[in-house]
């Protein structure tokens, strides 16, 4: 997990930001999809994602493992 969140901290500042993933987003996936994937990541509403929010919803499979939200990685990383 420590992997895929380093990919994804394009800046490598420790936090995930929006523009962290729009780096990284797949042309297959709506901003408005990643929007709404970033916010239910980002459980402080502060803007950034770190490594606890990202284990945090990693883990809520209610939260990311959603079969849309598994689609969204796969094209993610493919």
């Amino acid at each position: 997990m420590k992997e895929i969140f380093n990919e994804i901290d394009t800046n490598h500042d420790g936090v995930i930001t929006y523009e962290d993933l729009q780096q990284v987003k797949s042309k297959k996936i709506s901003g408005e999809r990643w929007i709404a994937i970033f916010k239910q990541c980002d459980l402080d509403g502060d803007g950034r994602i770190d490594f606890e929010e990202f284990m945090s919803a990693a883990v809520d499979q209610n939260k990311i493992f959603t079969e849309e939200n598994i689609k969204v990685a796969f094209n993610l990383f493919d």
